[in-house]
């Protein structure tokens, strides 16, 4: 048994919700907690006991700074803390952090280094499941050597086939093919979206089942599980809505699966938390290994609901030593009450092929009543400095805004009670999934759960409008008849506001709005999000600073006419990674011209028209910049085919 540690001072390592939840426990057992945020996204700090900035070295990677292992290490000695939690995401799949903590007595709660290094390979960890006789997806035992040996191997084993970056995770790195055309760009995302990692291939199963197994070990050989998740309502392998227990799942299946779960940690003498990822093959029943996440998941809230267990509390009392015993567990003492589904709520818009967007949310407000729990970051009310201030939503970060969870004793009751939260939650100031996931939540394939991995790309009537589409609440509608007062302006004060052209007022009306005397001071690019403008401005005589999107100095050309060139526009916000072409090339319609990345994930900017390249770029829109959705990347002069492009050429 290991000796006990008591915490004395936790630093958390993460923003958003998941930060916020991590405190909140650790505040429980009377652990005083610190945490870390960059300008601009603090809401979460403001529930830990001491906040530290992080200064990010390029301002257009900004989430970088969370990765940033020696500043983390100094951090922790600088303030007292004896112990770090990173959460999900950045460093939890770092095996570094560990290693660092290791090296300089801090206390790490989490997997040990090993397990990190092992299941964040996914070659690795196939390797262990296969060891420890869990039956895995037939594919390459190693990696494939390139564009040519994913095409025999292909051929040998037959379409569709998934190729995987071994070090990807969260939809990064990872691509179906279905014939030989699509290997190359399918090889050259698996490798841009993960740097340093391997690409290896496997049979796909199209139309399988995501199931999941939250394990708990002790690092001596004992594991239990917490039952499974049903994680099956996906797009591009990003989780959408996660279901425990998984409805519909015959239970033969579901005792195999648990079983092969914990086989699995108890064969690597695994600690802590981790989640042993399935793919159940509907036409035959089997199942096979995917993955192993050796962290705390986002759907760590549903196994909580079900179960009753507080699984960051089991972190923290394993992480100092704790024993099953000590804690009580057992695994017949872990039983799964009703059901429960986790809505992932986040800022992208279903109508528009999902796009990030980004802006602050100035109002909210989330169901409440039995049964229903919220985690998130948006809480506009500052306790501490008794003021109200709007959450920023850019495009450095996860798009999550919050999960929404429903229990009830059936799964048909938790439906229910999901979608009333679906339709009692408001968001103001950026647009959000809550109409697709109130679509989905009444869609047939839903109620009765035919659903499988397949289902939110196969099913295009969730992505349609609907009334929560048009519903909004903008400053404009709040009044002084609503209970909300003008709030006037005050000097030395940043104020988030949108500057956009009001097409509705013509120069000769009076509009219902109180003027004002407005003068630019200074204007320059913004150090946080380069793709903004920062402007001091005199209103009326007092100082005022905002931030201005680039299209409202742009709005005087119209770039989509300029010389009769056509405007090849981003598709949505994100990092400029590159160009694909430059200036005189010949491109064809639904030929890359660039790449955005987003969160992570890559995109490629084509033209929608054959042509020659005849500007790339702009002063605001470079490689290497956060750039918005509809500005300018490359102008293209239509011609009609590619014959008469050379023939001028």
């Amino acid at each position: 048994m290991a000796a006990i540690h008591k915490i004395r001072k936790l630093l958390i390592v993460n923003r958003g919700e998941i930060a916020i939840r991590l405190i909140q426990t650790a505040t429980e057992l009377g652990i005083p907690t610190v945490a870390v945020f960059t300008s601009g996204d603090d809401s979460h700090a403001e529930f830990a006991t001491e906040a530290v900035e992080l200064v990010p070295q390029d301002l257009s990677r900004v989430a970088e700074a969370y990765m940033d292992v020696g500043n983390i290490i100094s951090i922790a000695k600088r303030v007292g803390a004896d112990a770090i939690h990173p959460g999900y995401g950045f460093l939890s799949e770092q095996p570094a952090l560990p290693a660092a903590c290791r090296e300089h007595g801090i206390l790490f709660v989490g997997p040990q280094e090993e397990h990190i290094i092992k299941f964040g390979d996914k070659l690795a960890s196939k390797e262990a499941a296969r060891a420890a006789g869990v039956p895995v997806v037939e594919g390459s035992l190693g990696p494939v050597r390139g564009v040519s040996d994913v095409r025999e191997m292909s051929a040998k084993i037959g379409y569709p086939v998934m190729l995987k970056n071994a070090s990807g995770g969260g939809g990064r790195g990872i691509r179906i093919v279905y014939k030989d055309s699509e290997i190359e760009e399918a090889y050259r995302r698996c490798v841009g979206e993960v740097v340093g990692g391997a690409v290896f291939l496997e049979k796909a199963i199209v139309g399988g089942r995501h199931i999941e197994v939250q394990i708990i070990g002790d690092g001596s050989g004992n594991a239990v599980h917490a039952f499974e998740r049903d994680c099956s309502v996906q797009r591009r392998f990003q989780k959408i809505v996660e279901i425990a227990p998984s409805p519909k799942l015959e239970d033969k299946i579901r005792q195999r699966i648990l079983s092969d779960a914990v086989k699995i940690a108890k064969s690597v003498n695994y600690l802590n938390l981790g989640t042993v990822e399935f793919l159940v093959d509907p036409k035959t029943g089997s199942h096979y290994f995917l993955e192993i996440n050796p962290r705390i998941q986002v759907e760590h809230t549903i196994t909580e609901v079900v179960t009753g267990l507080d699984l960051v509390r089991i972190q923290l009392q394993i992480a100092q030593g704790q024993s099953f015993s000590s804690i009580g567990i057992t695994q017949s003492s872990i039983a799964a009450r009703g059901f429960a589904i986790q809505l992932r709520v986040v800022s992208e818009d279903a109508e528009k092929n999902f796009d990030l967007q980004t802006g602050n949310i100035s109002a909210v407000q989330f169901a409440g009543g039995h049964g229903v729990r919220v985690d998130t970051h948006l809480n506009l009310v500052r306790i501490k400095s008794n003021t109200i201030k709007p959450v920023a939503v850019g495009p450095f970060f996860d798009s999550l805004l919050a999960k929404v969870i429903a229990h009830a004793s059936t799964f048909e009751f938790a439906r229910r009670k999901a979608l009333r939260c679906v339709r009692e939650t408001v968001i103001s100031g950026v647009s959000s999934n809550l109409p697709f996931l109130e679509n989905l939540l009444q869609h047939t394939a839903f109620v009765e759960y035919n659903i499988d991995t397949k289902f939110v790309e196969n099913t295009p009537e969730l992505l349609k409008p609907n009334d929560l589409s048009k519903r909004s609440i903008s400053g404009s509608q709040m009044s002084d008849e609503d209970g909300v007062s003008s709030v006037p302006l005050r000097g030395q004060t940043a104020y988030p506001i949108e500057l956009r052209w009001d097409t509705s007022v013509s120069e000769n009306s009076t509009p219902d709005y109180e003027p004002h005397q407005i003068a630019i001071k200074t204007l320059e690019p913004d150090q946080i999000d380069p793709s903004l403008l920062r402007a001091t401005l005199d209103i009326d005589g007092a100082d005022a600073e905002i931030r201005i999107h680039p299209t409202v100095v742009l709005a005087g050309a119209d770039e989509s006419s300029a010389d009769g060139l056509l405007k090849i526009a981003a598709p949505h916000d994100g990092l400029l990674l590159s160009f694909t072409v430059k200036e005189g090339d010949v491109v064809t319609a639904g030929q890359e011209v660039a790449v955005l990345s987003r969160m992570k994930m890559e995109t490629s900017v084509r033209s929608d028209k054959t042509g020659v390249v005849r500007k790339v770029g702009s002063g605001l829109v470079k490689a290497g910049r956060v750039i918005r959705e509809g500005m300018g990347v490359v102008w293209v002069e239509p011609t009609k085919d590619v014959v008469e492009i050379q023939a001028r050429l």
